[in-house]
């Protein structure tokens, strides 16, 4: 994703007061190596997972089906 398309999502979103907290949120994810920065075909500057972050994104998705399976309650014990 381009970070211009993200940028309209993350001023609609309320987690992030201005672009700056964005940008220190999306910073903190490329030095965990969960997404890298790349210039794309149409030259700006957008953002991929890694292949640790594709596998995180997996984990999250199993713990979600999980809970779904096994109801909140008992996934939480």
């Amino acid at each position: 994703m381009s970070l211009n398309f993200l940028r309209k999502i993350a001023m609609s979103e309320q987690l992030f007061d201005d672009w700056d907290d964005f940008m220190d949120a999306v910073d903190s994810l490329v030095e965990k190596g969960i997404v890298e920065r790349f210039v794309n075909e149409d030259d700006e500057v957008s953002l991929r997972l890694t292949d640790l972050g594709r596998t995180m994104s997996e984990m999250m998705k199993i713990k979600e089906l999980a809970k779904e399976d096994m109801g909140v309650e008992k996934y939480r014990k």
